[in-house]
């Protein structure tokens, strides 16, 4: 389709395997733009986009998955894969939605009236309520710029450092990494270790989850095949070997996220 040609100023980077990723520069490419957030479309849901969301989970970026523009040859699988699986790693929205995303990340931190009758304080502390970084305050100067309101850098900085106490918490922690989002610092020293001890626990369990996510696909598309029947005997004993490990594999995994939750 020529209205999805890729332009110019756009890159095409050539797949040699299922995820994007493998065997490419795409990784390099997007970390040198500091880009943190994908939204993944294409096909085959249950193959290609599958597998490049895996990937995308395992180097950490930010995924959202747009559910009406991914495609498979089997409407079960796709269903499976953005009802049970997707969820548990990513973002799974409607390209509409996607779309809405995009403009509400794109409008400035702060509209006119907001700059103009700013305090200070309150902004402050509201962003360390959501660990929001200091350079959160980078972003609201040129937001007020264009209406020639400076920010007061002190009275900011004083109220984001009251509301990092209420973020610093164990159990925000938890719920930080149980989310699967990064952290990159900015809790005071004397409430980092808390914090810090609650977010490990939480990014485990995160991780276990999507491990087993990565499992059960696995599983699903193994006893797929063996359905469909493997016609070369020594391939299906594989086959079956494979997915025994799976499930093994599986229920330990799930054993070690009852652990993980009682702790």
């Amino acid at each position: 389709m020529n209205e999805l040609a890729p332009t110019d100023s756009e890159y095409l980077i050539p797949k040699h395997r299922w995820s994007a990723f493998h065997g490419t520069y795409l990784d390099l490419a997007l970390r040198a733009r500091n880009v943190s957030t994908i939204v993944l479309c294409g096909g085959s849901t249950d193959v290609g986009i599958a597998a490049t969301a895996f990937a995308e989970r395992d180097l950490d970026y930010n995924l959202v998955i747009s559910s009406d523009a991914c495609t498979s040859p089997e409407r079960d699988n796709h269903d499976q894969f953005m009802k049970r699986i997707f969820p548990r790693m990513a973002r799974v929205r409607t390209t509409a939605a996607v779309v809405a995303m995009f403009l509400v990340a794109g409008c400035a931190s702060m509209d006119r009236n907001e700059c103009l009758s700013a305090n200070w304080y309150a902004i402050g502390l509201e962003d360390g309520a959501r660990g929001q970084p200091v350079e959160r305050l980078g972003a609201h100067r040129r937001a007020c710029a264009e209406h020639h309101v400076t920010p007061d850098a002190e009275r900011y900085v004083a109220g984001r450092n009251e509301g990092l106490k209420s973020f610093c918490t164990y159990e925000r922690g938890f719920s930080h990494g149980r989310s699967g989002q990064a952290y990159a610092g900015g809790c005071p020293p004397d409430t980092a270790r808390n914090f810090q001890a609650g977010y490990q626990l939480g990014r485990e369990l995160y991780d276990v989850h999507r491990r087993l996510a990565e499992v059960q696909g696995e599983i699903t598309r193994s006893k797929a095949a063996l359905k469909d029947g493997i016609p070369n005997p020594r391939l299906r004993a594989i086959e079956v070997e494979r997915l025994e490990d799976l499930t093994r594999e599986s229920e330990q995994l799930e054993a070690r996220v009852a652990r993980l939750e009682n702790r």
